[in-house]
């Protein structure tokens, strides 16, 4: 498969260069002329239907003889979406024990490759998590192989909060 070398800017910076200058790019990804595709094999995490929303809309400067400027696709609510299911149980003391799964769109799959791959253990990624909410409470998550890019990462969630709801008296 014929694959270009294609310079561009990885971040933040949206707005086109005002004059080309060494600087303007930070990066290297590639560009599949047969598929009109950009990927970025860089990305350990990354499958190759994911482009980081960084790379996203960007000029890319395609390094053929004749020299090429073209423009990654631009990022869709479609690539950036996840859908969690969840079931969440009321005990009689007031705590809540939930369970839910992740299914999530190639660069959402990709951002949580990193995460998981990041983490400590399952559990201290799920504590962590747990902690930045109103409830608190310990977890525990599981993850499919972080490596297999061929195939999309399964990810679920266990969790416990206490005293999430607190008994307000009689409400006469």
């Amino acid at each position: 498969i014929d694959a270009v070398p294609a310079s561009v800017e990885w971040g933040t910076s949206y707005a086109d260069p005002i004059s080309w200058a060494p600087l303007f790019t930070n990066h290297r990804i590639i560009y599949l002329p047969a598929y009109h595709h950009f990927a970025n094999p860089t990305d350990r995490y990354a499958g190759f239907a994911s482009l980081d929303p960084r790379l996203s809309g960007k000029l890319a400067v395609l390094a053929t003889p004749e020299g090429q400027v073209l423009r990654t696709p631009k990022s869709t609510p479609a690539a950036n979406l996840y859908r969690m299911q969840s079931t969440l149980t009321l005990t009689a003391d007031g705590a809540i024990d939930g369970v839910a799964t992740y299914e999530m769109s190639p660069n959402v799959d990709a951002y949580a490759r990193a995460i998981v791959s990041g983490a400590s253990s399952m559990s201290d990624l799920a504590n962590n998590l747990l902690e930045r909410t109103m409830e608190g409470g310990v977890g525990q998550m599981t993850a499919g192989d972080r490596g297999d890019l061929a195939r999309p990462l399964t990810l679920s969630a266990s969790w416990h909060s206490v005293h999430v709801v607190t008994a307000q008296g009689d409400r006469r």
